[in-house]
C-alpha cells in the first residue's frame, strides 16, 4: 500500500511546492483539493445530467416516490458508473478543470428530465429491446417478454419497488 502514501511523501519532498504554498499543511491541502475537487465535480456533473439533481428532493413538483427512486439508483454502483480515466483531459492528461454537465437535447436545446436517470433507463431499455428481439417466440407478445426481462434487472426491480403502487 505504499502507493497510497507516496503522494504525501512526494509533497513533503517537493520543497518548491511547499515554498509556493507557504507551509507543508497548505501544500497538502492544495494537493488534496487538486485531487478531490475534480472528482467531485465529475460526480455532480454525472448526477445532474439533464437537470437530474432537481429530482433528488421531494417537493411540490417531485413526488416522493421519484425522489426515493433517484436516491436508490444513485447508490447503485452498477448503474452509475464513473471511471477515473474519463475525468482526464486528453489535452493536459490531468483531471479536467471544467466539467461539462451534459444534456441530451438536440441542436443545443436543453433537455430536462421528469424521471430520474432517464438516460440510464433508455440505455438499458435499448439493450433489452435487442435482447427481446432475439428471444421472443412466435405468438409471444414482445411487450410481455420485454417487461419480464426489465423487471429482472436491478433497475427494473428499483422502478417496481418505488412506483408499482403509484401506477397500478
Amino acid at each position: 500500500d505504499t502507493d497510497q502514501t507516496d503522494w504525501l511523501q512526494d509533497t513533503a519532498h517537493c520543497v518548491e511546492f511547499i515554498l509556493l504554498s507557504g507551509t507543508f499543511r497548505k501544500a497538502v491541502n492544495i494537493r488534496i483539493n487538486d485531487t478531490i475537487i475534480p472528482l467531485l465535480a465529475e460526480l455532480i456533473a454525472c448526477l445532474d445530467r439533464n437537470g437530474n439533481l432537481e429530482l433528488a428532493l421531494h417537493n411540490n413538483y417531485v413526488p416522493e416516490c421519484l425522489s426515493n427512486l433517484w436516491h436508490d439508483i444513485s447508490k447503485d454502483e452498477t448503474l452509475i458508473v464513473l471511471h477515473y480515466q474519463d475525468t482526464i483531459s486528453p489535452n493536459t492528461l490531468q483531471p479536467r478543470r471544467r466539467v461539462p454537465v451534459l444534456s441530451d437535447g438536440v441542436g443545443g436545446q436543453y433537455f430536462k428530465v421528469h424521471f430520474p436517470f432517464s438516460w440510464i433507463i433508455y440505455k438499458i431499455s435499448d439493450q433489452l429491446v435487442a435482447e427481446t428481439r432475439n428471444i421472443v417466440k412466435d405468438g409471444e407478445c414482445f411487450c410481455t417478454c420485454f417487461e419480464s426481462l426489465f423487471q429482472k434487472t436491478p433497475l427494473g426491480e428499483k422502478v417496481l419497488r418505488h412506483l408499482a403502487d403509484k401506477y397500478e
